[in-house]
């Protein structure tokens, strides 16, 4: 097997705190301007992956950046969630702590089954509205595709478990130009590389040997102003409330591999190049042929033709004729051993 190895190879190392912030107090939306740009030749093509990374989590599983912390009632009332870390004991607590959600609902939870309860103990019907909520998923809701209108003393129970852990893995997304990926969520995709988060609040996480590396291709000029986002996988930018953290680039330039002369490509559009272009670097070499045969089968007889009244029953004369010339050669071949 052939590997093609690559031209040149350039390791960034990015620190969060060094870069022009987009958003301002996230940490995760920003940009990195190289000062020595990397150039792209026309017949190259760079692949780009992340080697390392140690972001912090100290962002909030349940805040307002994640749209993930208010409950209607009632049409116009809300209930608004502090952002921070929860249990199920403190999301409790917090819930019945707001008075006035708390004046006409009691919620209680289950540490058994993972659920909770809100009962209705005013005198009046009250609306829980999940439609407009966006809580639910967090409180066991998510299957709520209606309102749970709620008479007196009557109760509610989350159909599904409560969901603390509302950010699976964090996304890195990069405005380097990708001719290699694609999402489920818009076709072509920005996403560089996928975290899983696989530790708890307040320690770091990193980029481990589980996390399968992204190998981006891009066919980029000239590289030398790349912006970064971190987000979830709902695609919402992760408050990291001004920690920062540390990353490390791969830039390795292949020559690109093509199978057809370049005068030809004057007549293919663009669709058409890149799929010539887009070869893999990695070439099988062809099968082995088959060993030569070291008694040629040569007989020097005149043609035969096939005749049906052959003595044998069930061949013709060329068949049987055929089989004779191939048990020869065998009876030569095992005779010279």
């Amino acid at each position: 097997m052939n590997v093609i190895q690559p031209i040149n190879s350039i390791v960034l190392h990015i620190r969060s705190k060094d870069a022009e912030q987009i958003t301002p107090g996230f940490n995760t939306h920003f940009r990195v301007a190289l000062k020595d740009p990397i150039h792209v030749e026309p017949t190259e093509e760079v692949h780009v992956f992340m080697s390392s990374a140690e972001i912090p989590y100290s962002f909030y599983p349940i805040s307002g950046e994640l749209n993930n912390n208010t409950l209607y009632y009632n049409t116009n009332s809300v209930l608004t969630l502090p952002s921070q870390n929860y249990t199920p004991t403190e999301l409790i607590r917090q819930i019945n702590l707001n008075t006035n959600f708390s004046d006409l609902f009691t919620t209680t939870y289950n540490k058994f089954t993972n659920k909770i309860t809100i009962l209705n103990k005013s005198n009046q019907t009250q609306v829980i509205n999940w439609t407009l909520s966006n809580l639910n998923k967090i409180l066991g809701f998510e299957s709520k595709t209606t309102d749970d209108t709620l008479l007196s003393n009557a109760s509610t129970t989350s159909p599904d478990m409560l969901n603390l852990a509302s950010v699976h893995s964090i996304i890195i997304h990069s405005s380097i130009s990708q001719a290699n990926v694609l999402s489920t969520r818009a076709g072509n995709s920005t996403t560089l590389q996928k975290m899983s988060v696989d530790v708890n609040a307040y320690q770091i996480i990193y980029l481990n040997e589980d996390d399968f590396r992204t190998y981006s291709v891009t066919n980029q000029p000239v590289i030398d102003l790349i912006e970064f986002r971190l987000t979830d996988q709902n695609n919402n930018l992760i408050q990291l409330n001004n920690l920062s953290f540390e990353m490390s680039l791969i830039f390795n330039t292949y020559p690109k591999y093509n199978d057809i002369p370049p005068y030809q490509y004057s007549g293919m559009n663009q669709q058409q190049l890149e799929k010539r272009q887009r070869r893999n670097i990695i070439q099988q070499n062809p099968l082995p042929m088959p060993p030569n045969i070291s008694t040629p089968l040569t007989r020097a007889e005149p043609p035969k033709t096939i005749d049906d009244t052959h003595p044998i029953e069930g061949l013709s004369e060329i068949e049987h004729d055929s089989r004779k010339i191939i048990l020869d050669e065998l009876l030569n071949q095992y005779g010279e051993i």
